[in-house]
């Protein structure tokens, strides 16, 4: 599966477990999501 398969996937569950999941699209800083 591709990233975009995977950060819906992630974002699927955060957001049933009641978290507010960005993703970023500079990922210089290593982390492609980050949580709100």
């Amino acid at each position: 599966p591709g990233y975009s398969q995977i950060q819906k996937e992630i974002v699927r569950r955060y957001t049933d477990a009641g978290w507010s999941v960005a993703f970023n699209s500079d990922q210089r800083d290593g982390s492609w999501f980050t949580f709100k």
